[in-house]
């Protein structure tokens, strides 16, 4: 009787230590990226990086920290580190359009331009309106010197950058209309 209450005591305690620590973790990550969001926002991107950082140690595999610290890195100027952080991202998560835009990019700068279009295209993919990912793909053409190409992309971004601006606020007229009203009131 005795083991068996001392068994039950010791299980209680060990599963509570348990949540107490599973929620000192969750909150430690919680005020870590707080504090990285903070300083990024205020361009204080090294102070930034250390809560990044602080953030992956106590969650390996979070994709998005890895984003916000390859970002910081970039606004610092360490464009190695931050091609690791988003080729960490976008390992973890390879639907991650922003990594994989910003490390395409990263792909495009070091000359590695079919990356860089691979990369453009899992983005198109998934979302065939995406004015970075069009942006991305005529840069890609355009250093292949594939100048109508990368016209036709640039244009295809236009195009619904074109239609999204056209359409009115409810309440406004009809775009002709507006742009009569635009030319009276200037």
């Amino acid at each position: 009787m005795k083991v068996r209450s001392v068994f039950a005591l010791l299980s209680c305690f060990f599963i509570g230590a348990m949540l107490v620590l599973g929620c000192s973790q969750e909150s430690k990550i919680e005020r870590h990226w707080t504090r990285g969001e903070k300083y990024f926002s205020e361009n204080k991107y090294r102070e930034a990086v250390i809560e990044y950082k602080n953030v992956l140690q106590a969650d390996p595999k979070n994709a998005k920290a890895y984003y916000k610290l390859g970002v910081s890195y970039l606004r610092l100027g360490q464009v190695r580190e931050a091609f690791s952080e988003l080729s960490k991202s976008v390992d973890i998560d390879p639907d991650f359009s922003d990594a994989l835009l910003q490390r395409g990019f990263l792909y495009l700068l070091a000359a590695e331009p079919m990356k860089a279009r691979d990369d453009a295209n899992r983005v198109l993919k998934k979302d065939p309106n995406n004015a970075l990912a069009r942006f991305l793909m005529s840069s890609f053409y355009q250093r292949q010197r594939n100048i109508d190409q990368a016209i036709v992309e640039g244009s295809k971004r236009s195009a619904r950058s074109e239609k999204d601006r056209v359409l009115p606020s409810p309440g406004q007229p009809l775009s002709a209309d507006r742009n009569q009203t635009r030319r009276k009131s200037c």
